[in-house]
């Protein structure tokens, strides 16, 4: 994408969360937009790899939160998006604490800080084959207005130059696995 309009954009940084059946589960997502101007029924529009624990999760269940990081949560960049929940508790800090601070009004789990949060509940979904578009109606929210958005070309500059590779090696072989699954979609 570097060659293309959309490598300028500096997206804001979310964490998707689900809990279903008592299970907990979140990832990044960069990938997330209002999708209507209608302010009494609020809705966003969320980009998901098809391939992600926590999509397939939220698809069961109906419903997830999402939660705007703000820049001081570049830490967790690693933790929630280099690893996959099938193989990690990304919950457990490395010292063993429970990184859930609280919980949604719907029951999934939210970090300490961050810009604000939103309980989703889908509406719409599109699988593209690499990721399921997802239109979802905001219901309980909470905006923390005094903190700075989390934006994804500052958080991997300021990230150690090892774990920037790692995200950007992680991205290159998501790619790789994401054009295959459009190929497969689209019957060839």
């Amino acid at each position: 994408m570097s060659n293309s309009v959309l490598s300028l954009t500096n997206h804001e940084l979310f964490l998707v969360s689900c809990c279903e059946a008592g299970n907990d589960n979140a990832m990044i997502a960069s990938w997330l937009l209002p999708a209507t101007l209608a302010p009494s029924q609020p809705r966003l529009l969320l980009a998901a790899s098809v391939s992600n624990l926590t999509t397939e999760m939220l698809r069961r269940r109906g419903s997830f939160a999402v939660q705007m990081l703000d820049s001081e949560q570049l830490g967790l960049l690693v933790r929630f998006g280099l690893y996959s929940g099938r193989d990690r508790n990304k919950w457990i800090a490395d010292d063993g604490s429970d990184l859930r601070a609280l919980r949604t009004p719907a029951g999934h789990a939210l970090l300490a800080g961050g810009c604000g949060w939103a309980d989703c509940t889908t509406a719409f979904e599109l699988d593209l084959g690499d990721r399921l578009i997802v239109v979802a109606d905001i219901g309980a929210q909470d905006i923390v207005l005094d903190r700075e958005p989390l934006r994804k070309k500052d958080a991997l500059t300021r990230l150690p130059p090892d774990q920037a590779v790692s995200l950007a090696k992680k991205a290159l072989d998501d790619g790789e696995r994401d054009a295959k699954l459009m190929r497969q979609a689209q019957g060839m």
